[in-house]
């Protein structure tokens, strides 16, 4: 009986395995489920009502485009900090508090785990907005705890699905989870 369960579990999942690029419209299917089962796994994660009821919403862009998005909001093409953050930063996708939208490379690939974990975090973003967890909801968290949960969700979501994981990815999960966590007290809260 319990491999009848992980047959069918299995069976649900084979279509998030399918190769591509996300921009492609063959794969909107698969993207739709990740952000679905992502959505699904946090509802039911935090205690906090919905606060912002508004619907999903990706858009995908090339790198030029999410860097001068990203950076904008620092200023003019010929500010400094606009100057500095285009090469600085290597923003490959976040999520937009201000317009509720989730931003995503258009070469990011359905084969790639960082890439899956990429959507993954950002959909979380997205899920703590929602519930009022960003920086503009009754129930506000800081940086570190948002990042550090985002990441956690990537990893954990990542895992079930039973995608391969590389060492090079593993590594980076641990960095980044080290990192925010040493920015969070002995609770896990902001400090």
């Amino acid at each position: 009986m319990f491999m009848k369960y992980i047959l069918v579990i299995i069976l649900w999942m084979l279509p998030l395995t399918v190769s591509g690029n996300i921009s492609n419209p063959q794969n909107g299917t698969n993207l739709y489920r990740i952000v679905e089962l992502t959505i699904k796994h946090l509802e039911e994660r935090y205690d906090y009502p919905i606060q912002y009821d508004i619907d999903w919403n990706i858009r995908l862009l090339n790198e030029i485009e999410i860097a001068q998005r990203w950076c904008g909001v620092l200023g003019s093409e010929n500010s400094i900090q606009y100057i500095e953050c285009m090469g600085r930063d290597r923003i490959e996708a976040y999520y937009e508090v201000s317009t509720g939208t989730i931003i995503l490379k258009k070469s990011l690939s359905l084969d790639e785990p960082y890439d899956v974990g990429s959507i993954i975090h950002e959909v979380t973003h997205f899920v703590q907005d929602r519930h009022g967890l960003t920086s503009r909801g009754r129930n506000k968290k800081c940086r570190a705890w948002l990042e550090y949960e985002a990441t956690f969700i990537e990893k954990e979501l990542i895992q079930q699905l039973g995608i391969h994981i590389p060492d090079w990815y593993k590594n980076h999960w641990h960095k980044w989870l080290k990192h925010w966590k040493s920015k969070l007290n002995a609770n896990g809260k902001c400090e």
